[in-house]
């Protein structure tokens, strides 16, 4: 079933609708598009080991954008590493509790890193679930502030197709 847009400032014509395959589009104009839509019951998706202690479910990682978006389930105890966010990043804790740099996020909290963020130690006390949307990798230091990981849509694509 074609899809269609009415919008002139999309396809450059008089409103009306238009099969968006004859829509033109200037270099200049910066559209971004989902190339297909997604509706999922995550209880349907496996669960893959990244980290000691820290599992993920992949929701979506695209190649285009670098975005990617996961469930983390972190047991009590777990934690992240040293790292810097490449890319701005959202989260949404649904069950636990996180403790980072900005202080306490329990069940319920929603939470944005911006662009170069620098967390020293990202820890979970108890069991929790997270949902997580990166806008770019995330990549691991070490003591010297040297790359020891990049987790980007790449690494978890490839994990998670075993």
């Amino acid at each position: 079933m074609p899809r269609y847009y009415g919008d002139r400032s999309i396809c450059g014509v008089e409103p009306r609708l238009i099969p968006i395959s004859h829509c033109m589009l200037r270099r200049t104009e910066a559209v971004t598009m989902m190339t297909d839509e997604r509706l999922m019951t995550p209880d349907a998706l496996p669960w893959h080991g990244l980290v000691d202690g820290i599992d993920f479910q992949l929701f979506y990682a695209s190649a285009e954008t670098g975005r990617f978006t996961v469930m983390l389930r972190c047991a009590a105890g777990s934690f992240f590493a040293r790292h810097k966010h490449l890319g701005a990043g959202e989260y949404y804790v649904v069950k636990g509790r996180m403790e980072y740099r900005m202080g306490s996020a329990p069940a319920g909290t929603y939470g944005y890193e911006p662009l170069d963020a620098i967390h020293d130690h990202t820890a979970f006390p108890e069991y929790t679930e997270l949902l997580f949307t990166n806008y770019g990798p995330v990549v691991f230091l070490d003591a010297e502030d040297r790359v020891s990981m990049i987790l980007d849509h790449k690494l978890l694509t490839d994990i998670a197709a075993g």
